[in-house]
């Protein structure tokens, strides 16, 4: 496994050194979608790698989302020299595992550390026989099964060299160079393993993998589907179909596939987690969207949203992160339906402003506060007015001041949201009108 110490955690998200910290966080939610799915997948050395990965995307989160840890890892990166180990170094890792006689002699001359007969010396390894083919892919297995996948991209180009159509040789080197970050390479060294072996399902959903994990969903989601047609028995690859729809914000087409795999498999903890995190999204995508994010403004939101984020919550997946999102979307339902104390008249103070100086926060402020101030103002004159025409009109108007205040200021939650996000439109909507006009766009 790749030493979180020495990690490129940028790298290992695909983001820029600059990226944001929202980036962040959408990259790592992306990369840990793209990975879980791979737990199930064939072979025990592919799952292996899915949790190695899997550690380094959650160490890679709380890192870059850490500014001191962050500033710390920039730091790091900067004083770093690029180096790479060499196969001779990585074979020590794999010693033991490895055949000890001709395969660490064939790692010298690979590195290049041997020139005084190397070739001579491989030639008379344990069993006396030359370096083939099949031995450097059984290498690059030995150094991929230690997480040396570097030294692995390095046996396999060999092996794929001297057996230009071994489709086992190119697929491991696309394997390899999907865990050393060499995406286009290993999207290259996938599809020729296809055109040898265009059949192999798994090596299409290696391959939708890589293109997943660098945010190319469309090829993605076409490796898939190819997948799901070689292999329909397989409920990986419909699992994998809708990860895409999830990422694109499509639960409703991803929820009835995930219903199916998951009443035939409620056992496996990565298809709960899939079919979990769509039903939390398909109660989010009933809410009312405002800006980038989404709030309940109806009464008729609650009840389907609380059905179905208590389904997922029952579901209990074994994602700690997972079961905290959909515990505080369920608060937020809940709380929908909770009336509360607020002064009335702020937004409307706030929209008001917001048309009459846009381009100015300041003078916005000031022309909500002055709004506010006519709004409340205008209510004792008003009733002042009334007693001076008669006591009893002046207490009936105090009354209907009085009731009115009450109403408009003990509301649901819902019905402020819905009043929040009519403003938040307006000033938004304002707002980037300003910017282009600014740009000059």
């Amino acid at each position: 496994m790749q030493s979180m110490a020495l990690a490129n955690y940028y790298h290992i998200l695909a983001i820029s050194q600059d990226a944001s910290a929202e980036c962040v966080r959408l990259a790592v939610k992306r990369q840990r979608r793209t990975w879980i799915k791979r737990l199930q997948a064939p072979g025990a050395d592919r799952r292996r790698e899915a949790e190695e990965r899997i550690a380094l995307i959650e160490a890679a989160g709380a890192a870059l989302l850490d500014p001191q840890a962050r500033r710390a890892l920039d730091a790091r990166l900067a004083r770093r020299l690029p180096s790479r180990p060499t196969t001779g170094q990585a074979a020590q890792g794999a010693a033991g595992r490895a055949a000890q006689g001709a395969a660490g002699r064939a790692v010298q001359g690979a590195a290049g550390q041997a020139a005084h007969g190397a070739a001579g010396q491989a030639a008379q390894g344990a069993a006396g026989q030359a370096v083939q083919g099949s031995d450097w892919l059984g290498l690059a297995s030995e150094f991929l099964s230690c997480g040396d996948a570097r030294s692995a991209a390095d046996a396999a180009r060999k092996a794929a060299t001297q057996q230009a159509m071994s489709h086992e040789a190119w697929a491991l080197r696309g394997r390899a160079n999907f865990l050393s970050g060499r995406d286009q390479a290993a999207i290259a060294e996938f599809t020729e393993a296809l055109r040898i072996c265009p059949e192999c399902d798994e090596y299409m959903f290696d391959l939708g993998s890589v293109y997943e994990s660098t945010g190319r969903d469309k090829p993605a989601l076409d490796c898939y589907e190819q997948a799901a047609q070689i292999a329909p028995e397989n409920p990986l690859y419909q699992v994998a179909i809708s990860g895409i729809y999830l990422d694109n914000n499509m639960p409703e087409k991803a929820l009835p596939i995930l219903e199916k795999v998951y009443a035939n498999y409620p056992e496996i903890d990565e298809f709960t987690f899939y079919f979990a995190a769509a039903l939390n999204e398909t109660a989010l995508r009933s809410w009312t969207p405002v800006g980038a994010s989404r709030v309940i403004t109806k009464h008729q939101q609650i009840a389907p949203s609380r059905c179905v984020l208590g389904r997922a919550q029952r579901l209990n997946p074994a994602d700690d992160n997972l079961r905290a999102i959909i515990t505080r979307n369920l608060q937020i339902v809940n709380s929908a339906e909770r009336r509360r104390f607020r002064v009335p008249g702020i937004t409307s103070a706030r929209k008001i402003s917001a048309g009459i100086a846009p381009a100015s926060a300041l003078a916005g402020r000031a022309g909500a506060c002055c709004a506010m101030v006519i709004f409340y103002a205008a209510m004792p004159s008003l009733c002042w007015a009334a007693f001076g025409t008669s006591p009893g009109l002046g207490i009936a108007v105090l009354a209907l001041e009085i009731g009115l205040l009450c109403h408009l200021s003990w509301r649901p939650e819902w019905k402020w949201n819905q009043i929040d996000a009519r403003g938040i439109t307006v000033i938004r909507a304002t707002s980037a009108g300003q910017r282009i006009e600014d740009t000059g766009r």
